[in-house]
């Protein structure tokens, strides 16, 4: 079967509380199969505690969920080692299971190729369906590979990434050649620029896998680059005609005002996971993106 499976959940509460061996059956399978699992954990909660038992509380076994998001929160890069501790983020945890050394630095950035949700993504009932008619074909379909639960719900865990602007995946029209039917799913939210969160832990652990990732570049070629950029504005400056710069201007113009109506766009998102969802604000409806960062914003400044 699969090499590793992380939750991209925090397990923090067990049926054993009210019913007595309600989660055996799960402990059981936890403590089975610990070395090739990774459970989700934040920096404030941990997984239940029967959870951590059957883990054999190792912590190599746990994974942070955090994301840092910059100023204009994108998420750009995914943090592999947390500052002043010593817990891994999920795709370093799921890496190291599967051997994979990690860079030397505290942090990896995206260099997608394709959109998050290209990976190959299936419903949870599907998989059990599967699990239940064809265990052997399901091993067989996820064998060697690093597998991710998360959800992928519009009103929860999604953020804006690197990835925004590449084409999202589209349904598979063609029947399936297998008995399971398992079917990669299309965008959760189509239309919407943001992702579900599992789909960059598993991008970030792909790009370790693929050794893929962006390394930033030293701090002297940063200030070489900006002092270019700034002595070329201003030769250009200089050397086009007044009405060149102003046409540039213009069409700079215009672009902001598109970009700004692709924002508040007048079309309702519809997605299968999702509803439509009307705001006053603009006179017209926002997208799943502007009313997720809204609600973000309410959040903490209600801490």
């Amino acid at each position: 079967g699969a090499e590793t499976i992380a939750f991209d959940y925090v397990l923090s509460y067990s049926g054993n509380s009210l019913f007595t061996d309600y989660d055996q059956p799960f402990i059981e399978t936890l403590s089975r199969h610990r070395q090739h699992l990774v459970l989700g954990r934040t920096g404030g909660t941990l997984p239940a505690m029967p959870y951590l038992a059957a883990l054999d509380f190792d912590e190599s076994a746990l994974g942070l969920l955090e994301m840092r998001p910059d100023a204009d929160e994108v998420v750009r890069e995914i943090l592999l080692r947390f500052p002043d501790t010593e817990s891994l983020g999920l795709a370093a945890a799921v890496t190291a299971r599967a051997g994979i050394e990690r860079p030397p630095t505290p942090m990896v950035g995206f260099a997608p190729r394709q959109h998050p949700e290209s990976l190959p993504t299936y419903s949870l009932i599907d998989v059990l369906l599967c699990a239940a008619s064809h265990p052997r074909e399901l091993a067989a379909r996820f064998r060697g590979r690093q597998v991710f639960i998360g959800s992928t719900l519009a009103e929860e865990d999604r953020w804006l990434s690197s990835a925004r602007f590449l084409s999202p995946p589209t349904p598979a029209n063609t029947p399936s050649q297998t008995p399971c039917e398992l079917q990669p799913l299309p965008a959760s939210v189509p239309g919407a620029q943001s992702v579900p969160g599992v789909h960059l832990h598993a991008l970030a652990a792909d790009s370790l896998l693929q050794g893929q990732w962006l390394h930033p570049l030293p701090m002297v070629l940063l200030t070489g680059l900006a002092l270019l950029a700034t002595g070329l504005g201003v030769w250009i400056g200089f050397r086009l005609p007044p009405a060149w710069i102003l046409l540039a201007l213009s069409l700079a113009g215009c672009n902001t005002i598109e970009n700004r109506r692709s924002v508040y766009r007048t079309t309702k998102v519809e997605g299968s996971y999702t509803r439509s969802l009307d705001d006053g604000s603009w006179k017209h409806s926002k997208s799943v993106d502007e009313q997720y960062a809204e609600a973000e914003r309410k959040r903490k400044q209600t801490k």
